[in-house]
């Protein structure tokens, strides 16, 4: 059975791949950033997904992630390994901070539609 959360979720990532599709082989040949694809996850509030409803997100399980990521992947590699960072560490802000600055960051993430990164990426 499908919940009204995954129907929206379902039509935002349609919607996005389309932009992926558009674009990724001009971004694989130019080897360049998917700036449209992740303006699309921007736009259609993917960013947020794995951040608590309390907090303003989608409250998306580690299973609804990975079905999203493999989606993006069938399309876009480069969108879905940037999606997949991003929410590796969108989820360590979830389940390590629990101060009300991390919370602020929570919805700052979500309203600001804010890309996460680590040192390493």
């Amino acid at each position: 059975m499908t919940t009204v959360y995954e129907s929206s979720i379902d039509q935002s990532i349609t919607d996005v791949l389309a932009v992926l599709r558009t674009y990724a082989d001009e971004v694989d040949r130019d080897a360049r950033f998917p700036t449209e694809s992740v303006d699309a996850l921007r736009d259609a509030g993917l960013l947020g997904v794995g951040i608590p409803r309390e907090f303003g997100g989608g409250g998306a399980t580690l299973t609804d992630i990975a079905r999203i990521s493999r989606a993006l992947g069938a399309e876009c590699a480069s969108t879905a390994m940037i999606f997949v960072m991003h929410q590796s560490q969108v989820l360590s802000i979830v389940r390590h901070g629990k101060s009300d600055a991390m919370a602020d960051l929570q919805r700052r993430i979500v309203t600001d539609r804010i890309l996460v990164a680590s040192a390493t990426t």
